[in-house]
């Protein structure tokens, strides 16, 4: 029911099949050379970010035309393994640097898959509050297809573009994204059985939405301690539900 691959997603994306995925879910690693200007850790009153996001062993510290040449290396790979009818649900945030904002779709606009909707993802409250700029209380998620999707509202907890839902806590990752974020997307464009990518998987929450909803489940981490984190919250997620 899941597999589970501890390594580069890029590499490991290019050895899987075509067309073998129904649904992508994922957050990628948000670049701090872009969010902090190449000063990692600081903030001297230009840039508006405080917060530094520090992962286990895996530096997301790159040049920022070299991170957005990747993403968009990711997405065009990820049009191939996906099915026609699938999905790609990806998480990200309009970044800021020297009083400027830069909105990610501005970065992907080069690549195979179609962009179809913008979700809005209301987390509530924000750790940036920046006495310039209002509190940055949203992230986006960006909904790619690549010809026809699956569309299931009905099964879907969510039926505006805009989604409520709480930041998730007590886990020991810096950024997880909460399972109602993974259920929304998933029960929006998948059956059960389908067949869910997350190439950054991080602490596994996708891959333990996907064993509650009765889905397949493929996850890559290349960080090794947020590997095993997830490996073992994943398979008792799958454990319980053979279980009952």
């Amino acid at each position: 029911m899941f597999e589970l691959h501890h390594g580069d997603c890029l590499e490991i994306m290019r050895g899987m099949n075509r067309e073998s995925v129904d649904c992508i879910v994922t957050s990628p690693p948000y670049n701090k050379t872009g969010l902090m200007g190449g000063n990692v850790g600081k903030w001297d009153g230009a840039r508006d970010w405080k917060e530094d996001i520090d992962y286990s062993t895996y530096d997301d510290n790159m040049p920022e035309e070299e991170y957005w040449k990747w993403q968009r290396e990711i997405l065009n790979e990820s049009f191939r393994i996906l099915k026609p009818s699938g999905s790609f649900f990806y998480n990200h945030k309009v970044r800021r640097y020297e009083r400027k904002a830069y909105h990610p779709i501005v970065e992907l606009i080069d690549h195979k898959l179609t962009f179809y909707q913008q979700i809005v993802w209301n987390r509530k409250g924000s750790v940036n509050n920046h006495k310039s700029y209002l509190s940055t209380t949203t992230e986006l998620i960006f909904w790619f297809i690549k010809d026809k999707p699956k569309v299931n509202k009905k099964q879907a907890p969510f039926t505006s573009e805009v989604w409520t839902i709480s930041p998730a806590f007590g886990n020991k990752h810096p950024a997880p994204f909460p399972t109602q974020l993974v259920d929304g997307c998933v029960l929006l464009t998948t059956d059960k059985n389908d067949t869910v990518l997350d190439p950054f998987m991080g602490s596994g929450t996708t891959g333990v939405a996907c064993a509650q909803l009765g889905r397949k489940f493929i996850g890559i981490e290349i960080d090794k301690d947020y590997f095993e984190i997830a490996k073992k919250r994943i398979e008792l997620a799958y454990s319980q539900t053979v279980m009952f």
